[in-house]
């Protein structure tokens, strides 16, 4: 069984048997962390495919051409002291990895793709790094095209 990177989710644990509320399943002795328990209702942290319990993230930031580092003498100041906000903000916020930053300069545009613990940490993260300083942020859950195919085939193997 391949789990999704970091999901919580609700069980009613009966057992050692399986089920299943939801899109995420999860089996006594499998490796998730009780969070929280209420009688036989727990909340669980699924472990993800390396292990860890990091997710992939993208956090797409946008502003004005006003706004823009290469025309704001103020968003240029923040700019220049963002790689050592964002490194020194990241085991803090749960932001494990930067796996990719990119500019669309003419689009004024920012894409970044992180692995982190959760959307919350992100957004600390955004904010102490300056990157929400002059830019609206958009915080997105992302999954790899091989990890969606393959929910896909187990979803019509069920049918």
């Amino acid at each position: 069984m391949l789990w999704q990177l970091y999901r919580l989710a609700l069980y009613h644990v009966l057992g050692k048997r399986r089920h299943e509320l939801g899109y995420v399943q999860w089996q006594a002795g499998s490796g998730g962390r009780i969070i929280k328990s209420h009688g036989k209702t727990v909340i669980i942290a699924m472990p993800s495919l390396t292990g860890d319990m990091a997710s992939l993230f993208g956090v797409f930031a946008r502003h004005s051409p006003e706004s823009c580092p290469l025309n704001n003498a103020r968003s240029k100041e923040i700019t220049d002291k963002m790689d050592s906000k964002m490194k020194e903000s990241m085991e803090k916020t749960g932001v494990k990895k930067i796996v990719g930053f990119y500019f669309s300069v003419l689009e004024h545009e920012w894409t970044i793709i992180v692995e982190a613990e959760n959307a919350h940490g992100i957004e600390t993260f955004c904010i102490e790094a300056g990157i929400s300083a002059f830019n609206t942020v958009k915080i997105v859950p992302l999954t790899d095209f091989a990890s969606a195919m393959r929910r896909i085939s187990d979803q019509k193997k069920k049918k």
